[in-house]
């Protein structure tokens, strides 16, 4: 049974779940708290740090990463949303992927020339926890993508048209940002991790870029089947 939780998510996650505030830690932009919708305590933590947005190359990720390994968290859930390059995803669907295409290369640097080359990146997202997700996600009637290949770039810009078609011949059926720097970290500190998407975008080659309000929205609309899927988890 999972008694901790470590979730990564962007300043519209503190909305998803309320509960009795145990600590909070200004330094590390975390808040830890019980759920009163989950039998575990959540320790969550901002992207962005409270801002609207920070560039991947300056998100501290092997911070969060400390944090958790010091809290002695080992499963880990990331919230972002993504583009969707395929018509059988929808607008508002959750995805979870299950491969990666790395386009953004982003490897935290104190990392990268020590042990980068020698973490085995076969099974890079958790198996236990997209089990223990689309279990969740069936006794509750939620509609979960299973078996995606997440294209990661470097959240700087939206796609082109171009690009996207590029992408799309590349296997991939989201675009996203940021899970490929978090699943590396995982797998260094030997934790369970598993992103969960929520496609908010079009890809550019199909018409209208949603705007961040419009795409703000849809994420809102999703609250309430995240919260059932987070806080129903179960893992022996």
């Amino acid at each position: 049974m999972v008694k901790k939780l470590g979730l990564i998510g962007e300043p519209y996650v503190r909305e998803l779940f309320t509960g009795a505030l145990l600590t909070m830690d200004l330094r590390r932009r975390s808040i830890r708290y019980r759920s009163i919708q989950a039998a575990y305590k959540i320790t969550y933590v901002d992207r962005f740090e409270r801002k609207h947005f920070l560039p991947p190359t300056s998100i501290d990720y092997s911070g969060f990463f400390e944090l958790f390994y010091a809290k002695n968290i080992k499963y880990i859930i990331s919230l972002t949303i993504g583009t969707r390059l395929h018509d059988r995803i929808g607008l508002g669907d959750i995805v979870v992927p299950h491969d990666m295409i790395d386009l953004a290369q982003l490897l935290p640097l104190k990392l990268e020339h020590e042990v980068g080359h020698l973490i085995d990146l076969g099974t890079i997202f958790s198996d236990k926890l997209r089990k223990a997700i689309l279990q969740t996600a069936e006794s509750r009637g939620i509609r979960v993508v299973d078996k995606a290949i997440a294209v990661v770039t470097s959240g700087l810009r939206h796609e082109t048209p171009a690009e996207a078609k590029a992408y799309r011949a590349l296997g991939g059926d989201i675009i996203v940002n940021h899970i490929s720097a978090e699943a590396f970290l995982a797998r260094i500190y030997g934790m369970e991790y598993l992103p969960l998407v929520i496609i908010a975008f079009d890809p550019a080659d199909k018409g209208r870029k949603q705007g961040f309000e419009e795409a703000l929205d849809i994420v809102k609309s999703k609250y309430n089947d995240l919260r059932l899927l987070i806080s129903g988890l179960t893992i022996d």
